[in-house]
């Protein structure tokens, strides 16, 4: 696990959307087709979930996208798990989650 991200505004987090191949390998999914992009933040301890808009980190051919955290993103520190969705062409829906670590400290 990476180390833990600061529970304050003004972080950058970056997900990139991957799929498997026919050879169980992980491949960038372009995602420049993309005109819904969220992640939907889920604490694993008491708290509240809630969606919010990210964006293209460059122009979606590199599968990444990306959401700058304000000071009420996370209520808490603590382990949190975010869910990527998109709607593209060919797609509409979530992606692999995954989680980070929040510290407590802003």
């Amino acid at each position: 696990m990476s180390n833990p991200v600061a529970k304050s505004a003004g972080i950058l987090i970056t997900t990139k959307i991957e799929e498997e191949d026919e050879n169980g390998l992980l491949k960038t999914v372009n995602i420049s087709s993309a005109d819904v992009m969220k992640l939907h933040i889920i604490p694993l301890k008491a708290g509240s979930s809630k969606i919010v808009d990210a964006v293209f980190k460059t122009n979606g051919e590199d599968g990444k996208m990306d959401y700058w955290t304000t000071k009420t993103t996370f209520e808490s520190g603590g382990q949190w798990r975010l869910h990527p969705y998109i709607e593209m062409t060919g797609y509409e829906g979530y992606t692999s989650p995954f989680e980070i670590m929040v510290d407590d400290a802003p």
